[in-house]
């Protein structure tokens, strides 16, 4: 979640120590909101032809496997979408503003990453928009983040013909992942749980995963090891640990992707379509995939404590996002890579 100095709640940044100086990092976001369909993938008509790699370099473990079952049920798929379009992703919501370095931490390797080594589509909606019929017969999965204008509000609504709508259209094939702690008010998961209501899951108003239980924070971009991940689970395949930072617990029953003091993860299947609720944000931060914001105790030859504990040789970011969206998009073929070019380096 977030590292949210300025925040009474949340308190001060994990480690003390000087930063490491970090470049300039650009944006994925428009700060005027917008829809943003600049942010489009690299097209491919098959798995092979996904592209061949990009700047990020996203650790070392785990193995790419699409998981099992499910149908895309009635959405446009490669046959029937834009040409070379595998899965149409829209981001729905506030983008994160805070990360290992508040300020200059982005979204923009989760971005790159689709850009580069997929068939996706992405199209970012930082404001609120109507989820009318047309609107999300664009799309195939929808990530939902922070439902608000800003940190603390003014908060989404939605009327009961657009919850109605985003049942009908999850019912059909359609697939969410929805994050939280996105600021240290609790009201911030109203708007996603009033979308959410219809499938029984929903957030807490707890606050998790804010205390370090050891140093491999400090070496891992200044987040707190997420585990419990449930091997038999085809979201947490290959996955044995993802950073967070005040997270939400997942309340509702459904099927557990990752459990320790709480549920950090659950999926429930809609007829056709297909949910995944999320217990934080940190997921989409560029400092998980690529290690920027780590303390200089992690790189420092002297301090070889955090020696295989950067963010990206200790978490499955990318292993994440992959059987993620494989998963909320109805196990498509298309959404795949070639052997050739991993997703986990």
């Amino acid at each position: 979640m977030n590292n949210e100095t300025n925040s009474s709640r949340f308190g001060t940044i994990l480690c003390t120590a000087a930063l490491l100086t970090l470049g300039a990092i650009t944006a994925c976001g428009n700060a005027a909101g917008a829809p943003e369909t600049g942010i489009e993938g690299s097209g491919g008509s098959s798995a092979a032809s996904g592209g061949t790699g990009g700047s990020i370099q996203p650790g070392s473990g785990g193995s790419i496997n699409p998981g099992t079952g499910g149908s895309a049920g009635s959405v446009i798929g490669p046959d029937g979408g834009p040409p070379g379009t595998c899965v149409r992703i829209g981001v729905f919501g506030r983008l994160p503003t805070y990360g290992a370095v508040p300020g200059m931490d982005n979204t923009a390797a989760l971005t790159q990453w689709l850009n580069t080594k997929s068939s996706a589509v992405v199209t970012t909606y930082t404001t609120d928009t109507a989820l009318t019929t047309d609107f999300l017969a664009q799309y195939d999965v929808l990530i939902l983040q922070a439902l608000e204008d800003r940190e603390g509000g003014p908060y989404w609504t939605f009327d009961a013909a657009e919850v109605a709508n985003l049942e009908t259209w999850v019912r059909g094939g359609g697939g969410i992942i929805t994050l939280t702690g996105y600021g240290a008010a609790t009201a911030e998961v109203g708007p996603t749980n009033q979308l959410l209501a219809f499938t029984g899951l929903s957030y807490a108003t707890d606050d998790i995963l804010g205390t370090c239980p050891d140093n491999d924070c400090c070496c891992a971009s200044n987040s707190v090891a997420l585990t419990g991940w449930n091997d038999l689970h085809p979201v947490a395949f290959s996955i044995t640990r993802v950073g967070a930072f005040h997270g939400r617990s997942v309340l509702g029953g459904g099927d557990v992707v990752a459990q320790g003091a709480t549920v950090y993860g659950a999926t429930k299947q809609m007829d056709a379509g297909r949910v995944f609720v999320f217990a934080d944000e940190w997921v989409t931060y560029t400092s998980q995939w690529d290690g920027t914001g780590s303390m200089t105790c992690a790189t420092d030859p002297a301090h070889n404590y955090c020696s295989g504990r950067l963010a990206p040789e200790y978490y499955q970011v990318p292993q994440f996002w992959y059987n993620s969206i494989k998963w909320a998009s109805g196990d498509r073929t298309c959404f795949d890579f070639d052997e050739d070019v991993p997703i986990v380096r």
